[in-house]
């Protein structure tokens, strides 16, 4: 009896996780691991640690190092979920080719039969059938090029140049923002000025950090 008891504890004791696992100084490479894929719910995001305070320059450059890690992590996570979109997208053409291929032929084939009886759309546009509408329609008119020969950087030379082609072509007035920066950074003009008509430049200071790739371990970018 006691023996089947030390056996169940046994049992159940290897079917949980070891808390030694990951049990690392928060500051060691890989402290944080990405998610895991067996999430039972995917809305529930799993908790995310704090990290440890920044307290010397010493432990700004170990963070720095935890900082390339999750990118590296990040960046390989991205790749393999670009590979799977890739995957279902190969999947889904393979799969619909021959759906889509068959729904094209027959619309050609529908098209091919409603232009050889055209006659019968002279009085009506469209005929009306049990299961959908045939029938042919303008489409809305648009401006095209004449032929190959002509460009569009062409016809705006074109259009100015005879009497009436000036209200065919459209000016777009827009504020020239490097302008003004070019004017303000030369003392030309102040913040009073700028104010009188409603802007203002505007400047602040933010963080960064930049990652030192090449003094990153190389198995800390696999």
């Amino acid at each position: 009896m006691v023996q089947g008891d030390d056996d169940h504890r046994r049992a159940v004791s290897a079917l949980r996780p070891s808390e030694s696992i990951n049990r690392t100084d928060h500051h060691l490479i890989n402290e944080v691991p990405m998610p895991e894929t067996r999430t039972i719910d995917p809305k529930v995001l799993p908790d995310v640690p704090q990290p440890k305070p920044v307290r010397s320059y010493e432990d700004a450059d170990r963070t720095l190092l935890e900082i390339a890690d999750c990118e590296t992590q990040l960046q390989k996570a991205e790749a393999e979920m670009n590979e799977q979109i890739q995957k279902v997208r190969e999947e889904y053409e393979q799969t619909t080719h021959v759906v889509r291929a068959i729904k094209a032929s027959l619309e050609k084939e529908m098209e091919r039969f409603c232009i050889l009886n055209k006659a019968d759309f002279e009085k009506t546009r469209s005929k009306e059938l049990v299961h959908g509408t045939l029938g042919f329609r303008n489409t809305p008119p648009k401006v095209a090029l004449l032929n190959r020969k002509y460009k569009w950087d062409t016809v705006l030379e074109l259009l100015a140049k005879v009497r009436f082609g000036k209200e065919f072509i459209r000016t777009k007035e827009e504020i020239n923002k490097e302008a003004v920066l070019a004017a303000y950074a030369g003392k030309e003009i102040d913040d009073q000025k700028l104010a009188s008509v409603g802007i203002k430049v505007d400047q602040s200071e933010e963080f960064f950090l930049k990652i030192k790739w090449e003094e990153i371990p190389d198995q800390q970018k696999a």
